[in-house]
């Protein structure tokens, strides 16, 4: 009922870009009650030590520090949460804005996912805002944090394509990332989705 959709779907179908990742990822690829979960997180995780490896266009950051990191939660204990605020346990700070759209984190270390497909990044909303806050996160569970952007394929194409200096890509590039910056598409999930109704919906959904 989830991904099964009939072929009106689209006229009954929230075009929330939140649906696609409340769906996805707790509906499927997070979904611990589904078989496979270990092989699917294991598979997440390995995808952004590939990206870190060789992708340099991808990466911002230190790599050494960085596969630590991944290797860590890799083999820790790892839960997940959406929509996640630092204002609940920060009560000092004013900033009411949104630390991650999608948050796995363990004891030690944490992945702050920043969810986008129909529409574009923003470089001060996403990266100085959103970091702001993960550094705050750190200092408050002693952990340490990797920011996930997550896009389609050709969206970020289009932002390193662009010639023009304010640009998300060119941004990206020259700022000075404290937290380790990975750029992820939905293209790479889709390549790591097995179950034929979740790839098909995947699918129609990256059409859009």
């Amino acid at each position: 009922m989830v991904f099964n959709l009939p072929n009106n779907y689209k006229l009954r179908e929230s075009y929330k870009e939140r649906n696609l990742y409340y769906k996805f990822f707790a509906g499927y690829f997070f979904n611990e009650f589904i078989s496979t979960i270990d092989e699917r997180t294991i598979a997440f995780i390995k995808r952004l030590k590939e990206i870190v490896l060789n992708e340099e266009n991808r990466f911002i950051g230190d790599k050494k520090i960085t596969l630590e990191q991944l290797d860590a939660i890799q083999n820790e204990t790892k839960y997940i949460t959406f929509d996640y605020h630092v204002a609940q346990f920060y009560k000092g700070n004013k900033d009411r804005g949104e630390m991650s759209d999608i948050l796995i984190y363990s004891k030690q270390n944490f992945i702050s996912i920043e969810c986008k497909y129909l529409s574009n990044m923003s470089y001060k909303k996403d990266i100085e805002e959103v970091q702001s806050r993960i550094k705050i996160a750190e200092s408050e569970f002693n952990s340490k944090g990797i920011q996930v952007l997550l896009m389609k394929e050709s969206k970020f194409k289009n932002s390193t394509n662009s010639n023009k200096e304010n640009s998300f890509a060119k941004k990206i590039e020259n700022h000075n990332h404290v937290i380790p910056t990975i750029i992820l598409f939905w293209e790479d999930l889709l390549a790591m989705t097995t179950d034929t109704a979740v790839k098909e919906y995947l699918i129609n959904q990256l059409k859009r």
